[in-house]
């Protein structure tokens, strides 16, 4: 992918044209104002910034100003954007002394100089880098010793520890502490006191508000969620219940209530109110504390955040406490030294910026602003866009009311061809002015007016073939789960799109002009399926590039970040364990051989016990524990260096690596990456450890893995490509839903302007009525919400709509104006991914739809605006909006690909079918105790399935368990649960330690969702391992089976059971393994089948558990016991235990069945 839509392949002085030339005209006709370029994709904010400081640089050394580079200021948001500033400002000097027509005479030397000064310039960069420069010269007037270190995210980490520690010891503290711990319990997803703190911490910064501000902005959201105040009748309830989520929604609460429990409802709810408010009250009175220990603790420890940085260059400048001559003639170096500031993507700059610039601009300057709206895409990060709006519209920016004021409006791009210039506004022109999309913001805003949308032009050449291209497919289960994007049968989302790219690639479809081999990027919204876009890109012959994945998520850097850990105490059982038990560190058998070796790693290796790769391995670890006297006084680099040399990980030789990087140069990352780190200090073993596991906690936020030189395909995150292009871009991923991860899943909110705190968990009393199904299901407020379920309660956020003219977003009204600004930046974000394509935009999409959304998913808006059905083949034409032409889009279809899927397919479609087949009985010669019951209940239905060997699992329909099943099926649940079960009896478990999920339990339950999980949503991982730890196994604890199970002298998990029994005069052959066979100490045999309900089981379910658990009974009578009792317990949603009596004449009687069924084989 290249860099930026500015890359100028030509010589000479790049002239701009139209909104750019206007813009740079107005720009050097004044000495000083506010100037706005509001640029779309592609048409030029990067090369018209460039153009303009090198323009006036030029001008400046023809002036003979003095030193040039230090008048002007050119920064941008984001790294990658402010990476390319000198390279362009560079190229544009280097233009204006080639070209003679040039509207300056500079000579090349000049250019040069000019170039090297601004190299050497300390006010140009990101934001964050300028405002370095700034924070330098008052750090020591702000109470730091000196120049502190920004951003280590370990040593902030124990800063945000050390604050907190503080606070708590303040006894003065102790009740509004007590009342958010008690409010705020935390849990995996759930925000803590501490998390609430920190996120207080970082909103009241970006936003430069006080702690009385935001208890004001806390408070207006609490009184608007109540309008009328706490409820005082259950019609208070009910009437908000409506407000917020419609006539329909108050409808179904009152048909659940049925006249029964409305006291409850209204008490839990009117104490939901109070707890609130008494919430909101305690975090504002410890958050000053906290605020003043975080900032000790960051002036002790010589660190802060790039927010510090920017909280503290405002603070000196605005704050009275601060004033001093110092101050003044420190303001005045800059505001008399600049005379041109330069903003790119200015629409990203978030309040904490825009304030801590703002003392360093007076109305001398002239300032210059680039951005699109359109393309903000980063307040999630706390952009402020609203600051790049005024600037346009009122001419308000840094504080000052500019004038002169200028603003132009730039649609022509440089980058794609004009039919993709079409395809984008197709989808954007309804898109852009629908107050349930991309205008969702503005209209939850009171009194914003939803503007009109900017149609595109291109300025290259039209071609002949079509440049917008559908990977079509099937639909395939729920948009963005496994199943859509791979399923077992059929064509899913990523071979489609694979097979695309690739017979584009082969046929020369994707052919450039230039005979170059053309650029293919993919772009994910998220990286959740985008291994499995690796297997079907490789499958199809293409090699990928992944320029998404963090160094910090491989296992092989896990493995190093492992054993520096161990090596602060390689000789104790707890280190030892610890580093045996990592996932990145597999080396099965060895913690047998430590438990025989007193865990001492040098018995093992002296022991030779292990052999081959393993077993150098072990040696090694021996080897470096041997040397931990010298990794002490070693720096930290050297330190992973000699680890990652002395096991030889270069090598993999665990075989954990699956990526396309070279494994040594991931490595060699690693290294360069803690010798940054340390920068001209040495890392103690201790801090090493703490960096090392703090990034590898947080791998997202830390570097990138090097890249394969050479690949077929690029694979990048849509944030990651703002900025560049290529000449074919596919977008992959596009079902997930828009409010699947909303802020109704956030304890805190911080979006853009916006600001909220969730509700405490409710106290929910034994006499609250099940309401089921209704926006009070868990109450006003509901803390355990998965992502997916689109609500978390009556009083807080909400994903859901109410139907109207327009519809609207449900909940209260204070917390939809955060939901709308967050799904508007998601559909900027699609805007933005599409707007990267050069030559070539690539979309898979379905033939059809069973439920299409386009408010709430992408699939459905790019199937209905580009209208796309599964009728559509080869190629076809969309209307399209503005002066453009009609739009062809190419159809492709993978050899066999079957434009419906199975349960698309009709028989009514008028054609003749065969005369039906004889009916016959039917003998199974192969049969599972877990599946006689369905086959035997429902042949039609199971005999496929079970003679190609397929599961017959039971249905789990109306699952009401607290999981989201968006990317994981049901059976995942039972799959892991059984694995952690097993491991408890396999090793002895007892029931205190299964109730903790201790022991050996955390690590099997690590294990388990790796093998049964993969594909899965991290998310949803993380709330499958709550749910088994957190409910499962304390429910299996409690009961009296595995009392007994833990008690028995022996058990037999997974213990094969089989026989063969005549039916009909045919042997078949009955067999499986049964969960647990275990002897009491009274010497009876016991069968016990585990079962894990997602849904209170009806009677059919039932029967088939008995039947399975009775099978297995007498499958052991015949091997020798004389009696066996078979219980099933189930655990889950519904808690039972039965217990029945061997099965045979219950088995036999339903094969008899089988044999004597008559059926219609064709059906």
């Amino acid at each position: 992918m290249t860099d930026k839509e500015s890359a100028d392949d030509g010589n000479g002085y790049r002239r701009l044209e139209d909104a750019q030339a206007e813009i740079r005209d107005a720009f050097f006709a004044a000495d000083s104002g506010l100037f706005v370029l509001d640029c779309g994709p592609g048409s030029g904010k990067s090369v018209t910034a460039d153009s303009i400081a090198a323009e006036d640089l030029a001008r400046k050394a023809q002036a003979g100003v003095d030193s040039p580079a230090e008048t002007l200021c050119l920064t941008s948001f984001s790294r990658d954007d402010a990476a390319s500033i000198l390279p362009g400002v560079e190229r544009a000097l280097r233009g204006l002394a080639d070209d003679p027509e040039a509207p300056v005479d500079l000579d090349a030397e000049t250019a040069a100089e000019l170039g090297t000064a601004l190299r050497g310039s300390d006010r140009v960069g990101t934001i964050d880098s300028v405002l370095g420069a700034v924070f330098d010269a008052v750090a020591g007037e702000v109470g730091f010793d000196e120049v502190p270190e920004v951003g280590d995210s370990a040593a902030l980490a124990g800063v945000h520890g050390d604050a907190l520690d503080v606070v708590r010891s303040d006894t003065s503290l102790a009740e509004p502490l007590a009342t958010l711990d008690d409010a705020y319990p935390g849990g995996r997803y759930d925000a803590d006191t501490a998390d609430l703190l920190a996120a207080a911490r970082g909103a009241c910064r970006e936003r430069r508000l006080s702690v009385p501000e935001l208890r004001d902005r806390l408070e207006a959201v609490a009184e608007g969620t109540y309008p009328d105040g706490p409820p005082e009748s259950l019609e208070d309830v009910l009437r908000d219940a409506e407000r917020f989520f419609g006539a329909e929604e108050r409808e179904a609460v009152e048909r659940e209530l049925e006249g029964e429990g409305s006291d409850a409802v209204v008490d839990a709810d009117a104490d939901c109110h109070d707890r609130w408010f008494a919430a909101i009250d305690a975090l504002c009175t410890v958050l000053p504390a906290y605020l003043d220990a975080y900032d000790e603790a960051c002036r002790a420890a010589g660190v802060v955040a790039h927010v510090d940085v920017a909280h503290w260059v405002a603070t000196f400048f605005e704050a009275a406490d601060y004033e001093s001559a110092f101050r003044e003639r420190l303001r005045e170096r800059w505001t008399d030294r600049l005379s041109t500031v330069i903003v790119d993507e200015a629409q990203d700059v978030s309040r904490a910026q825009h304030d801590a610039l703002a003392p360093l601009v007076d109305a001398d300057t002239r300032v210059l602003l680039v951005g699109d709206r359109e393309q903000c895409i980063y307040a999630w990060r706390n952009a402020q866009p609203s600051l790049f709006d005024q600037a346009a519209t009122e001419g308000r920016y840094f504080g000052v009311d500019w004038e002169p004021h200028e603003r132009r409006t730039a649609t022509r791009s440089y980058r794609f061809r004009p039919s993709i210039a079409a395809a984008i506004d197709t989808v954007f022109d309804p898109v852009f002015t629908d107050s349930t999309r991309g205008a969702a913001d503005a209209a939850a805003a009171s009194g914003q007016e939803i503007e009109g949308y900017d149609h595109l032009s291109a300025v290259r050449e039209p071609t002949s073939d079509p440049n917008v291209h559908v990977a079509a497919f099937a639909e395939h289960g729920r948009p963005g789960s496994p199943t859509w994007v791979d399923p077992e049968e059929g064509l899913g989302e990523a071979e489609a799109l694979a097979d695309c790219i690739a017979t584009g690639l082969e046929s020369g479809r994707f052919d450039r002009d230039d005979g170059e081999d053309p650029g293919v990027t993919v772009l994910f919204h998220r990286r959740t399926h985008m291994d499995t876009y690796v297997d079907a890109f490789a499958d199809a012959g293409l090699s990928v590039r992944d320029a998404s994945r963090a160094l910090f998520g491989h296992p092989l850097v896990g493995a190093v970040s492992a054993v520096v850990d161990w090596l602060r105490a390689p000789t104790t059982q707890e280190a030892t364990l610890r580093l045996v038990n990592d996932d990145d560190l597999p080396i099965d058998g060895l913690v047998d051989r430590l438990m025989r070796s007193d865990w001492s790693i040098g018995s093992v290796a002296e022991s030779e016990s292990m052999r081959g790769t393993k077993g150098a391995v072990v040696d090694g670890l021996a080897d470096l524990a041997n040397r931990r006297a010298d990794h002490l006084a070693m720096a930290g680099a050297d330190v992973v260096g000699d680890v990652i040399e002395t096991l030889s990980l270069a090598e993999d030789p665990l075989d954990q690596s699956a990526t396309a990087a070279d494994d040594e140069a991931v490595l060699d990352r690693l290294v360069g990456v803690v010798a940054d780190w340390e920068g001209d200090r040495t890392y103690s073993l201790a801090e090493l450890a703490t960096a090392l596991d703090h990034a590898r906690r947080n791998p997202k936020s830390g570097p990138s893995l090097p890249t394969a030189a050479e690949a077929d395909v690029t694979f990048r995150t849509i944030h990651g490509a703002k900025g560049d292009e290529d000449d074919v871009v596919a977008v992959a991923d596009l079902g997930t839903g828009l409010g699947r991860y909303g802020a109704y899943l956030d304890r805190f909110v911080a979006h853009g302007r916006h600001v909220a705190l969730a509700p405490p968990e409710p106290a929910v009393g034994d006499d609250s009525p099940d309401l089921g199904g209704t926006v009070l299901a868990g109450g006003p407020y509901d803390p355990d919400a998965s992502p997916g379920d689109g609500s978390a309660g009556l009083r807080w956020a909400s994903e859901a709509w109410v139907d109207g003219d327009p519809p609207r977003l449900a909940g209260p009204p204070p917390l939809r104006a955060p939901v709308a600004a967050a799904r508007a930046e998601r559909w900027r974000l699609l805007y933005v991914a599409l707007s990267r394509a050069r030559d070539h935009l690539v979309l898979p999409l379905p033939g059809r739809r069973s439920a299409p959304t386009p408010r709430d998913r992408w699939v459905d808006t790019l199937r209905e605006t580009l209208s796309f059905d599964a009728d559509r083949e080869g190629e076809y034409t969309v209307e399209t909006p503005g002066d453009h032409d009609p739009l062809t889009v190419a159809v492709h279809r993978a050899d066999g690909e079957n434009p419906t899927s199975t349960a698309e397919e009709s028989a009514a479609d008028g054609t003749d079918r065969p005369d039906p087949l004889p009916e016959r009985g039917w003998t199974p010669r192969f049969i599972n105790p877990s599946t006689v019951y369905e086959l035997s209940a429902a042949p039609e239905e199971g005999v496929l399935a079970h003679l190609s060997g397929q599961p017959l699992h039971a249905e789990q329909d109306g699952v009401t368990v607290p999981l989201p099943f968006e990317t994981m099926g049901p059976e995942v649940v039972g799959d892991v649960a059984h694995d952690v079960f097993a491991t408890a009896l396999s090793a002895g478990v007892d029931a205190d330690t299964l109730r903790d999920c201790g022991g050996p339990l955390p690590v099997a339950l690590d294990r388990a969702i790796d093998d049964h999980a993969r594909g899965v949503a991290p998310d949803e991982r993380e709330q499958l391992r709550r749910y088994v730890e957190g409910t499962l196994c304390p429910q299996l604890a409690g009961t009296e089976s595995y009392e007994r199970l833990a008690a028995s002298e022996r058990r037999h998990v997974e213990e094969p059971l089989d026989a063969v029994v005549r039916v009909e005069g045919l042997a078949v052959e009955i067999g499986g393994r049964a969960d647990v066979v275990s002897v009491a100490a009274d010497s009876e045999w016991h069968v016990d089948e585990l079962k894990v309900g997602l849904r209170p089981p009806e009677p059919e379910l039932r029967e088939r558990y008995e039947l399975q658990a009775a099978t297995y009974a007498w499958l052991l009578e015949r091997q020798g016991p004389e009696s066996v009792t078979a219980t099933v317990t189930t655990v889950g949603a519904h808690e039972e235990r039965t217990t029945v009596d061997a099965g045979e004449d219950d088995v036999r009687d339903l094969l008899d069945r089988l044999a004597d069924r008559r059926w219609n084989c064709q059906r």
